[in-house]
């Protein structure tokens, strides 16, 4: 799912992975995702060997990734794009 124009979500069994566009948005993303949120201990930077930025979340539930990105509107994320 393009989640914005930085941002695209791919649901797997084990948990999501999110693709990002660029450094900036990765950066941003990972410590809303690892402190704010507190999914640290559920992620993998896993963008090596690709063209873009990834992190894997493991065994999140779709519910908990919709609450989370409801406090990350995808507007928000353009001035990182």
């Amino acid at each position: 799912m393009q989640y914005s124009d930085g941002l695209t979500i791919e649901q797997l069994q084990n948990g999501f992975l999110l693709r990002i566009n660029n450094k900036n948005l990765f950066d941003f993303l990972w410590v809303k995702f690892a402190k704010d949120f507190g999914h640290e201990r559920f992620m993998t930077n896993v963008s090596v060997n690709s063209s873009d930025y990834r992190i894997h979340i493991r065994d999140l539930e779709a519910h908990v990734l919709d609450l989370d990105l409801e406090r990350i509107p995808p507007h928000s994320l353009n001035q990182y794009v």
